[in-house]
């Protein structure tokens, strides 16, 4: 499952969450051919192998 930030008032730009909250975009976040639809797929289709993720 991705996580998408709403970060209310924390940066002067909205974020993705706001956006996707909005009326007028409703819907769209599973539209083909989109980043969400993307997101969308990449949640349901992949799964990391990895135990756990080297920083340095």
């Amino acid at each position: 499952m991705q996580k998408i930030t709403h970060g209310k008032n924390l940066t002067k730009t909205p974020a993705l969450g706001v956006l996707w909250d909005e009326e007028a975009n409703e819907g769209k976040d599973f539209e083909p051919g989109t980043l969400a639809e993307l997101l969308c797929y990449g949640s349901v289709h992949f799964e990391q192998d990895r135990p756990e993720i080297d920083y340095c």
